[in-house]
């Protein structure tokens, strides 16, 4: 669940009002990819490890169901 990794969450930043922008830690990269549940709806920023593993894993999903 999410809630098990927030440390952190901020206010909108006053571009969005649907944008929340939270701070969230897991144990290892690949625990990251609960993220890729919310689509495009969620962006995740940092670390570079974490990015990188989302989208080899996006780009798997895309391969294999294209």
């Amino acid at each position: 669940m999410i809630a098990d990794h927030l440390t952190d969450q901020e206010e909108n930043d006053g571009e969005d009002p649907r944008r929340a922008v939270v701070r969230l830690r897991f144990g290892a990269v690949p625990a990251a990819r609960m993220l890729l549940s919310f689509g495009g709806d969620a962006e995740v920023v940092s670390p570079p490890e974490v990015l990188a593993d989302l989208a080899e894993v996006a780009a798997a999903v895309v391969a294999r169901y294209s």
